[in-house]
């Protein structure tokens, strides 16, 4: 079975979603897209293998850029987007929709 955890903390200016556990045996998360903070690398990974397409943001590009890369090489579809999503949320979601249209 499948569990996917998670513990919502809310900021002045937006909820982070941070994954404590998740397993990935039987999830599938083909056809969905993922918008994960650079700063969960462990998610992003897990996530990428269980079928989706993630979406890495984060403010600090070479960071981003290198988890992007490594998730690529896993054999997933990733992207970036280098910024604070809290203040870019239409430009967040317009990247979401040009890249993956299909999914």
């Amino acid at each position: 079975m499948a569990l996917i955890t998670a513990c919502i903390r809310p900021t002045p200016s937006k909820i982070i979603l941070r994954f404590i556990g998740l397993s990935t045996e039987k999830l599938s998360l083909d056809g969905r897209v993922v918008v994960v903070s650079v700063a969960e690398e462990s998610a992003a990974r897990s996530l990428a293998l269980a079928g989706a397409a993630i979406l890495v943001v984060g403010v600090d590009a070479e960071k981003v850029g290198g988890l992007v890369n490594e998730i690529l090489s896993l054999g997933a579809r990733a992207s970036a987007f280098v910024g604070d999503p809290g203040e870019a949320r239409e430009s967040l979601a317009a990247m979401v929709a040009e890249l993956f249209p299909l999914i």
